[in-house]
């Protein structure tokens, strides 16, 4: 794995690190080895697996990975004091690109579906995206309202691991009551150009200090690509017309011959969607700038028009009166 930046103290670690470095951080409890049972769930997990091969986002078979079609039981209750899942998420097919972030177990899988969208996949809102955790499929609870179950609706649903007359569960369902404490679950964005993405339940932490449902804790740093033409150059464009066919890596300077042009050039950005979409989200620089801006903003007295309204608060309730 890659090595990636700590939000909490700004040190680059090596990705397969990253996880007990967090726990200097954070009040968590890393999810031990599940013994014989995972390794059955990994065996049907790999058979599954097997199927959609080892193709990167063009023409890959979605939905194939994870057990088979079963009912999803309720999750049990987290340990004392461990009120947020820990989820390691990796791509599939490329572990160059991973992440570490606290979900509050009240967050809605519709919280993570957000996330990731704006972290890794916010290149076209339109697209489809849905979870696979333990067979059952969440997806958008409108995306399937009004259709019928026709030949369209049956090839969608055998596509998922589903079966006919099956309907999918809907996102807003809540964490703690679908995901288990040793789960790996699925995430697929985009039924055309799948990104498949593995995400673990690797550790039951407190939610102090959490202000949002979901929080980042750590992702892989910008990837930097060489050139394909001149070597010479870190790369800077992708010929999204290219990818899987030649190299599709170009600097500025040599995007100008390449045949292509620059009709199908794309931004290299920090996503496993490099060359698939255009990318909307916010890079790691812009990230942080803007953390830092946030937290600068949390600290400075809250003002109004001059006047200091948290004095005239405090002076309303005789705080700091003897």
């Amino acid at each position: 794995m890659t090595k990636g930046r700590c939000t909490w103290c700004d040190e680059v670690v090596d990705g397969a690190r990253m996880g007990t470095h967090l726990k200097k951080h954070l009040d968590m409890t890393i999810t031990p080895n599940a013994g014989r049972g995972a390794a059955a769930g990994r065996g049907a997990a790999a058979k599954g697996a097997a199927a959609k091969g080892k193709g990167k986002g063009r023409g890959k078979k979605a939905g194939t990975s994870g057990d088979t079609q079963e009912e999803a039981e309720a999750a049990p209750p987290p340990p004392p004091n461990r009120d947020a899942f820990v989820l390691k998420i990796v791509d599939s097919d490329d572990h160059d690109y991973w992440m570490f972030v606290r979900a509050h177990v009240r967050a809605k899988l519709s919280d993570l579906d957000e996330m990731l969208r704006e972290v890794w996949a916010g290149c076209c809102p339109d697209h489809e995206s849905y979870f696979r955790i333990r067979g059952a499929i969440y997806e958008d609870e409108d995306e399937d309202e009004d259709e019928d179950e026709d030949e369209d609706d049956l090839l969608a649903i055998v596509r998922k691991g589903g079966q006919y007359g099956y309907r999918p569960r809907p996102l807003s369902s809540y964490l703690r009551n679908v995901v288990r404490h040793k789960d790996k679950i699925w995430y697929f964005f985009d039924s055309t150009n799948t990104t498949e993405l593995e995400i673990t339940v690797y550790a039951t932490a407190s939610s102090s200090k959490m202000d949002a449902p979901i929080g980042m804790l750590a992702r892989n740093e910008d990837p930097e690509f060489e050139c394909s033409s001149c070597k010479a150059e870190n790369a800077s464009k992708v010929c999204g017309k290219c990818i899987g066919e030649r190299n599709p890596l170009y600097c500025n300077g040599c995007l100008h011959e390449h045949p292509c042009g620059d009709g199908h050039a794309l931004p290299v950005e920090n996503t496993p969607r490099l060359g698939v979409c255009p990318y909307e989200g916010l890079s790691d620089k812009e990230r942080r700038a803007k953390r830092e801006k946030d937290a600068r903003a949390s600290m400075s007295p809250i003002s109004l028009d001059g006047v200091d309204v948290r004095s005239l608060v405090a002076q309303f309730l005789g705080v700091g009166r003897r």
